[in-house]
């Protein structure tokens, strides 16, 4: 589910930023980007991705918030590091009932 609607710029941009990255942090940016809203596959929290990490074996890891606007019973908002991509999907609805 996508937070906003990204414009053809940033796509581009974003596509041209992949571009730059290692191979395997690359691939698993194509499959992640800041413009949708992900959870998590065992809580079903919902985090919007911060950043990416590579670990010294070449393993990718994220770094997701964890937010209020995106969480009904969100009562510490945080930042998780160390996240495998593996954990996270899509989120396949919005936290609450839109209006």
């Amino acid at each position: 589910m996508k937070i906003y609607q990204p414009s053809d710029e940033q796509e581009t941009q974003w596509d041209e930023w992949i571009g730059t990255r290692p191979e395997n942090v690359a691939r698993v940016a194509r499959d992640f980007n800041p413009w949708t809203l992900y959870e998590f596959k065992e809580t079903g929290q919902k985090v919007t991705l911060l950043s990416f990490g590579e670990k010294a074996d070449g393993s990718v890891v994220l770094t997701v918030r964890v937010s209020k606007e995106h969480n009904l019973a969100c009562l510490l908002e945080r930042d998780v590091f160390g996240v495998s991509p593996d954990n996270l999907q899509v989120a396949a609805h919005p936290p609450w009932p839109t209006p």
